[in-house]
């Protein structure tokens, strides 16, 4: 599967140590990229994939004020990064991707239905 660098970082890769940019469209096998997808340094370049993660940051960004305040600013912070880079990456290919959950841009509007319109 392909991939798309986020972050510079380099790694031996069959044997030879390489350096990847951002930006860069690489493929891994698949171990390696599980690995490097947990540490936030590249994304699926499958736009599919990548809007479906983008979607459940989204939800887990504007929950972040409901949660018990074990959520610490740091935590915070990476979640915004990494829906940062989803964001200018899905528009970069002409995905229109919501700021705004539905339910969430009605929040605090008293006497509206629960999904906005």
């Amino acid at each position: 599967m392909k991939y798309i660098v986020t972050k510079m970082f380099s790694a031996k890769i069959n044997g030879g140590q390489s350096t990847f940019l951002p930006g860069d469209r690489v493929e891994f096998p698949e171990a390696k990229a599980a690995k490097l997808l947990r540490a936030d340094v590249i994304l699926s370049a499958d736009p599919e994939i990548m809007e479906k993660e983008y979607i459940q940051l989204l939800a887990r960004f504007w929950s972040l004020d409901d949660t018990p305040p074990g959520i610490s600013d740091k935590d915070a912070d990476h979640v915004l990064a990494r829906l940062d880079i989803l964001f200018r990456e899905l528009t970069r290919q002409g995905r229109k991707v919501p700021v705004r959950l539905p339910v969430e841009r009605n929040r605090h509007e008293p006497n509206q239905k629960e999904v906005a319109l």
